[in-house]
């Protein structure tokens, strides 16, 4: 069993994607940049690329450089040029596929920098994040416009948004609830007492479906790529194991 385990052969090759649905995106919009700062294809030096580092440094010039428009005095300032980490970037332009606001990330940077910002200022420095975005990255930006506007055109059709790919088709029907309150008997404390239910009817939620149709797409994609590459190493015999979107395989099959 040693001996096996000494096979270069066996020794295990692990393959993580670097933030997969930008990955998906700079592939759409042949975007070079977005491409090579996620890993999709190999940078200049031949390096991996980290993205939230990268915004990180982006980010703190474009701040300091639009610094006047805050309304923040400067010591608070000085605060987020010096503690911006790439926790708090991921934290705050990952999840924009989700369909943050700046209200979500006003919340995350004043629960980063605890007591030293009330929500006013976490709010102003939110807005200037979310500008950088827009700004730095208007293909992405509008391509998640784009594929939500579709999303929400069908709800508003009352329709549902069918995504289709070779393997399966997916349907995204979100439906509005109503609260509804009913009495239970609460044993612990012998008495009765009203909980709320959510209720689902019949019309179709368009705001939820605008919101979700760009992350149902791209999750789909990102699906679709995992059982292609699994598919591809079956077909070879190769031992494969996966967990969200990293691979594991042997050397000898990692190439293929």
């Amino acid at each position: 069993a040693l001996g096996s385990f000494r096979d270069w052969n066996w020794v295990p090759v692990t393959q993580d994607a670097s933030a997969s649905a930008y990955q998906i995106m700079s592939y759409l919009l042949l975007n070079k940049q977005m491409a090579m700062l996620t890993n999709l294809i190999p940078s200049p030096s031949g390096e991996i690329q980290d993205l939230y580092v990268y915004l990180r440094e982006e980010l703190r010039f474009y701040l300091r450089e639009n610094r006047d428009i805050l309304d923040i005095q400067s010591y608070k300032f000085e605060i987020v040029e010096s503690q911006l980490t790439r926790k708090l970037v991921k934290t705050l332009f990952m999840p924009l596929i989700y369909g943050k606001s700046v209200i979500t990330m006003a919340g995350d940077i004043r629960e980063s920098f605890g007591s030293l910002f009330n929500m006013k200022d976490s709010y102003h420095i939110a807005r200037l994040c979310r500008a950088f975005w827009v700004e730095k990255y208007p293909d992405i930006v509008n391509l998640m416009k784009l594929i939500n506007l579709i999303g929400w055109f069908c709800a508003f059709r009352d329709e549902p948004v069918k995504y289709s790919i070779p393997l399966f088709t997916t349907n995204q029907d979100y439906m509005r609830s109503i609260p509804v309150q009913i009495k239970v008997y609460d044993r612990q404390i012998k008495k009765e007492r009203r909980v709320t239910l959510r209720v689902p009817t019949n019309d179709r939620d368009t705001r939820k479906t605008l919101i979700a149709t760009c992350v149902n797409f791209i999750h789909q994609k990102d699906a679709f790529i995992a059982m292609k590459v699994v598919e591809r190493l079956s077909a070879i015999n190769a031992l494969v194991y996966t967990v969200h979107d990293n691979f594991i395989t042997t050397p000898d099959s990692a190439a293929k």
